[in-house]
């Protein structure tokens, strides 16, 4: 199989492509490395030179929350203590859909005086919560840093109680770590009408007050929406994540989802189906182990034709000369695909015996990978620089690599029976 990339103008309308991306059309996916986009108060077509320090247009926003700390669609500046926030086109301001009104608060005149902002992600229905603090109270009494502070009392809350308003049966810590700046748990929570949430908290010291983040959501999303918060949000500048290992992270997830499964715990789903009057409902080891194989190879095939799909519209897009701006949102709906592709397969559970099948579905996410990280870093190179000449290099071998990857994937596929 060919992808269709072939046409002799290719790298002259791929320059025309990023110039749209980059100059009008929201680019809201981007590489981990790089950070999220300056948010939309920071861009003009004036020179620095011109206004060094533009004044936010605030104009279209609430004023209510303007007043609370929103600088844009896609900004923050707390009132308080001065950090700033923003985050990608993922996201809105609010505690749900359409929900801006409780998107920022601002309380000096609390007993510990808060800065909160709430923002909620397009992709996954899910809230994260910033909250500046004032640093007193309860996290001085220690004498302790405030990160250690805040894992210590994050363990030791390991009891009935009740979490954003709704009452929990069991909270478990299941990492935790802190140094002199950050203090972070990971935990896992079973609320009382049975819901599972896996949440991550992490505590940023700044001094004479703190910034507290979480974000929670079910086992089986938790990972995506774990890549979403790093890649789409920044707090002064950095990740709102740190410390513990993904790969800790991520073993700790797949246990928490085979507890699930095995009947351990709580549910993903906030509303438990009633167990089933059929006296044997498990199925025999053999109807698994043929359900698992069948379940394996529909997803890999589903999978990968779903890439092939997207990588010959990537193309037929970029060769067809003039962009308009719905179809710029497609490439970017396929470059946030291409950027999940590897994360994808690398989860998958593989039966026995189709070993060659996965080493080969990997080969080929690995090269849409390599696309997907070579697109990007053309389009953050300067125009006529060595660098947008490489990154131009590489995405052909990525998409070279691609090509021979999915051919030797698909006769595997085939020779199951897929």
């Amino acid at each position: 199989m060919r992808f269709r990339s072939t046409a002799p103008a290719w790298r002259f309308l791929i320059v025309a492509l990023a110039f749209m991306l980059l100059a009008g059309s929201p680019l809201t996916v981007f590489a981990q490395s790089d950070g999220p986009p300056p948010p939309a108060h920071q861009t003009s077509s004036r020179s620095d030179e011109d206004d060094p320090d533009p004044t936010p247009d605030t104009s279209d926003l609430d004023p209510d929350l303007v007043d609370a700390g929103l600088t844009g669609p896609t900004s923050y500046e707390s009132p308080q203590f001065g950090y700033e926030v923003v985050w990608t086109e993922d996201w809105e301001i609010g505690s749900g859909p359409d929900d801006p009104s409780s998107g920022a608060e601002s309380s000096p005149d609390a007993a510990e005086p808060i800065d909160s902002l709430k923002i909620w992600s397009l992709n996954y229905e899910e809230r994260f919560y910033v909250d500046g603090i004032l640093a007193k109270g309860s996290y001085l009494d220690t004498g302790d840093p405030l990160a250690q502070t805040h894992v210590e009392q994050m363990i030791a809350s390991q009891t009935d109680g009740t979490f954003d308003d709704a009452p929990f049966e069991s909270m478990t810590v299941l990492l935790s770590d802190y140094d002199d700046e950050y203090g972070v748990v990971l935990y896992r929570l079973i609320f009382d009408n049975g819901t599972e949430w896996v949440s991550y908290s992490l505590v940023r010291d700044m001094g004479d007050y703190f910034i507290a983040t979480y974000f929670s959501t079910d086992a089986t999303e938790f990972m995506e929406l774990y890549d979403q918060v790093e890649q789409t949000i920044e707090i002064e500048g950095d990740a709102p994540i740190a410390l513990l290992d993904v790969d800790d992270i991520q073993e700790q997830i797949d246990a928490v989802i085979e507890d699930i499964a095995s009947g351990g715990g709580g549910t993903t789903d906030p509303t438990p189906t009633p167990d089933t009057d059929d006296p044997d409902p498990t199925p025999t080891k053999e109807a698994d182990d043929d359900a698992d194989t069948a379940g394996y190879l529909s997803a890999v095939r589903n999978h990968a034709d779903s890439l092939r799909t997207s990588i010959d519209r990537f193309f037929e897009i970029i060769n067809a000369g003039e962009i308009d701006e719905a179809e710029a949102d497609e490439v970017n709906a396929i470059l946030a695909d291409w950027n999940e592709a590897l994360r994808t397969a690398e989860r998958t559970v593989v039966p026995s015996g189709l070993e060659n099948v996965q080493g080969a579905y990997i080969s080929f996410v690995s090269a849409v990978d390599e696309m997907n990280t070579a697109f990007r870093a053309f389009l953050q190179a300067e125009d006529g620089s060595p660098e947008r000449d490489a990154a131009i290099t590489d995405f052909q071998n990525a998409t070279d690599a691609a090509e021979t990857a999915y051919d030797t994937l698909d006769e595997l596929l085939q020779a199951q029976g897929s």
